[in-house]
Parts: C-alpha cells; sequence; structure tokens
C-alpha cells in the first residue's frame, strides 16, 4: 500500500514480484506513463479526473495474453476491456472470449491470473449495450469513436438514399459535374459530407431543387408527393414545422408516448418518452422538449413501422425458425436479424421489425415471453 500511494499502481507489480529495491525514478517513470496515456486518451478534465481514478488509483488485476504477456488493469476490468487493450480493432470486433479454457462472454469481470483469448469476427460491430460493461478509459474512447463512426455512416446512407429517390421522382439525370456544382454550392468538399447534410437534415431537398433549377435554368417544381411525405410517414400532432433528424437510440412506432426535441437552427429528433438516450440527457439538453401525438385515425392501413428487439434465447436447432414463425404469425416483417454473442448454452438475437403499432409489437413480445427456450426480451 505505502508503494502505490507513493509511486502509482505500477508499484504494486513490483512488489508482488518481490523487486522492492527499485528505484524511485523507474517507478516514477512508470507512473508517468501511465498519466500520459490517460491524457492521451481524455478529452477534458473532468474526463480525465474520473478516468484517471479507475485508471490509476484503483487496485489492479493482472492477466496473461494468449502469448504469455502479463498486463495489468484496473480492477472490475472485463473481457472486452481487455480485448480493447490490446487493440482497438480487436475490441471493436470482438465476438467472445475465452478465459482460463472457458469460452464466456464479453462482459465477465477478469480475474488475477486469468488467462485470455479474444475470438473476433470481422463482419462484427461494436454495440451500444457494450458501454453499460466497460470500465477503462481506453476502451469507453474507443467505443465511442467507432459509435460514431457508425452513425456518421448510416447518416450518409439516409442522405445518398434520399437524395437518389428524390431526383429519380422528378426524373432528373445528375451528370458528375452537376453533382460537384451541388456540393461546391453548399460548400461541401466531398460527396460523403454532402450526403451527410442532407441526411441530418442540415440541407433539405427543397434547398437543393432551388439551387439546380437555379444551377440548370430548369423550373422544376415539387411535387404534391413531397410535400405530403412528412404526412404520410410520421401521422404525429404538434409537430413543428423543421427538418426531422434521424437517430439511432429508440424506434417509436404508432401508440408510444412520444416527445419532439426540437433544436434550433436544425430540426427535431421522435424520441419515446422513456428512452434511456433521452433520459440520459435530459438535465444537459441544450433543446425544447415539446409533447407529441400520434393521429391514430390518420394511419394508413397499410403503413408500417421499424422497431427492434434483443432476445435471449437458448441456443438449439430451431429455436430462431420458431422465433421468426412466432413474429410471422402476428403480420410483423423482419427486416433484419443479428446474432450476438454465444454463452454457455445461450445466444443474443437482435431482431429489426416492421410493425403497425405499439398494440402488436406488445402482443409480438408476449408471444415469445411466453415460450420457454426464451430467456427474456427487450425493446431497444
Amino acid at each position: 500500500m505505502h508503494l502505490i500511494a507513493e509511486y502509482g499502481i505500477a508499484a504494486h507489480w513490483d512488489y508482488k514480484s518481490g523487486n522492492t529495491e527499485k528505484k524511485k525514478d523507474t517507478l516514477n517513470q512508470k507512473w508517468l506513463n501511465k498519466l500520459v496515456q490517460v491524457l492521451e486518451n481524455t478529452t477534458g478534465m473532468a474526463e480525465f479526473l474520473e478516468n484517471s481514478k479507475t485508471e490509476i488509483s484503483s487496485d489492479a488485476v493482472f492477466c496473461i495474453t494468449p502469448k504469455g504477456k502479463i498486463v495489468s488493469m484496473p480492477k472490475g476490468a472485463t473481457a472486452l476491456d481487455f480485448a480493447y487493450l490490446i487493440h482497438s480493432d480487436i475490441g471493436n470486433h470482438a465476438t467472445s472470449a475465452k478465459i482460463n479454457d472457458k469460452e464466456v462472454p464479453l462482459k465477465t469481470v477478469i480475474e488475477n491470473g486469468d488467462q485470455i483469448e479474444i475470438f473476433t469476427d470481422p463482419k462484427e460491430t461494436p454495440q451500444e449495450s457494450w458501454e453499460s460493461f466497460i470500465i477503462t478509459m481506453k476502451a469507453k474512447s474507443a467505443l465511442k469513436k467507432a459509435l460514431n463512426a457508425l452513425e456518421k455512416e448510416r447518416i450518409e446512407m439516409i442522405g445518398k438514399t434520399n437524395f437518389e429517390e428524390f431526383f429519380k421522382r422528378h426524373n432528373i439525370e445528375l451528370t458528375n459535374s452537376n453533382l460537384s456544382s451541388l456540393k461546391n454550392t453548399f460548400k461541401k468538399e466531398n460527396t460523403p459530407s454532402f450526403f451527410f447534410a442532407i441526411g441530418s437534415a442540415e440541407i433539405t431537398m427543397h434547398e437543393i431543387l432551388e439551387v439546380y433549377n437555379k444551377l440548370n435554368h430548369t423550373k422544376i417544381e415539387l411535387t404534391q408527393e413531397d410535400k405530403n411525405d412528412k404526412q404520410k410517414t410520421l401521422p404525429i400532432t404538434g409537430l413543428p414545422n423543421a427538418p426531422l433528424l434521424p437517430i439511432n437510440c429508440c424506434t417509436p412506432v404508432p401508440g408510444d408516448k412520444i416527445v419532439g426535441v426540437v433544436y434550433k437552427n436544425r430540426g427535431v429528433e421522435i424520441h419515446i418518452e422513456e428512452c434511456h438516450v433521452l433520459l440520459d440527457q435530459k438535465d444537459t439538453i441544450e433543446s425544447k422538449i415539446i409533447p407529441l401525438n400520434w393521429q391514430m385515425d390518420s394511419i394508413s392501413d397499410n403503413a408500417k413501422y421499424p422497431a427492434k428487439l434483443s432476445i435471449l434465447t437458448v441456443y438449439a436447432p430451431g429455436n430462431l425458425a420458431n422465433i421468426a414463425e412466432i413474429i410471422e404469425k402476428r403480420y410483423a416483417d423482419i427486416t433484419n436479424l443479428k446474432i450476438g454473442e454465444k454463452f454457455e448454452n445461450f445466444v443474443q438475437i437482435q431482431i429489426e421489425l416492421e410493425v403497425k403499432d405499439i398494440a402488436q409489437l406488445s402482443m409480438i413480445i408476449a408471444d415469445l415471453r411466453s415460450k420457454e427456450f426464451i430467456r427474456n426480451v427487450m425493446r431497444i
């Protein structure tokens, strides 16, 4: 304890190894190296102070890589923290871990002397849920960076799709020259940044059409379909006349209690009232939160809305087909499915589906929870 108090957590390993006669300058150098590592991955003083408590002042655990290298981690660190310690790419593509020759989930807490191996899949992408069980500054920083990159890519794709569908609807053939002129007019240095601005509602298609008309001396006007797009897809009362901003934290469906988060000069986000991201940021959010309501009598009989479910199920042949059958019997459409990490005889599955309203979604969840092979169902 005296060595840790005097020279930092780096001294702990020397004490355990019996090397208590190390020179002070060596221990101080280790301490400074650790301090520099924290500073390099910290964006502000408040974050530095918080991270330094975890990374430097806490007790450490020591684990072993497959190649026999000993590494130290803060007490309470998980296998995923270890993966990010080895390399950000390993963390971002991690699927599961093996500790002392036993396969375990990534959230498993590391203990002294554990030998750890991380399994990866290049198709695996980071999950927001990982934030709940990583504790190291390096893991949190790398995960946040990866999630931001994925969100940026998603918004760019939304913008690209909206852009192409809009001009296709107007029978406009866009040349590279026209695209370049549009980018330059809106002061976007490349195509991805241009599509991102469209996807995030910084630039509206109405504005793009006006610029296109000026550049090409045409008089193409918005169609009635353009004008009605928002009303057809979002039958919501109380919605301000502002661009809709994409979100990645919740998926409201008709019948959900919803609110609008209005950002000045940007647009509005629509959230479920109990959205965990909204609740976490409510006190610090620099925007106006307004109540919204679904206009149920305006919803088309054929309209469907996206929803996401996380399902913990027994890992056995046929269970995935049974889950799909349950959803299809309630006349919902599965649009995407992702099998997550396997641990013991369980597997986590994420399913994206389209439903008519909250009543249909609630019945699907109830049907799934009634099955013995399903341990948990959560809406995400």
